[in-house]
């Protein structure tokens, strides 16, 4: 007859962080029983961590971006004054000259 209880091993990895999992194999030797279950769930463990953190370095490259194309548009628009500004103070200080020494 099957038994409705979890197997012996869940008890070991179930809920647990990486870190509790390093914690549970250190405890048992490389030939215990549990070993290569304990480091299994351990690599599922972190491999789990790593989705959740790339995801979050994911999200914070797309804000980043979103600020570098508004800070581009910016800059842009600053260039274009300066450009803009330093023309009309070139052709004004040509127009000096010209009236000044060119009679």
């Amino acid at each position: 007859m099957p038994s409705n209880s979890p197997p012996k091993y869940q008890n070991k990895i179930e809920g647990k962080s990486a870190r509790e999992l390093l914690v549970e194999l250190s405890k048992h030797g490389r030939n215990a029983e549990d070993y290569d279950l304990i480091r299994s769930a351990l690599s599922v463990a972190y491999t789990e961590d790593l989705e959740v953190r790339l995801g979050q370095l994911c999200d914070a490259i797309d804000v980043s971006n979103q600020g570098n194309r508004l800070l581009g548009s910016k800059l842009l628009w600053l260039n274009l004054a300066l450009t803009s500004a330093t023309f009309v103070g070139a052709l004004a200080t040509a127009l000096i000259a010209y009236k000044t020494f060119w009679p």
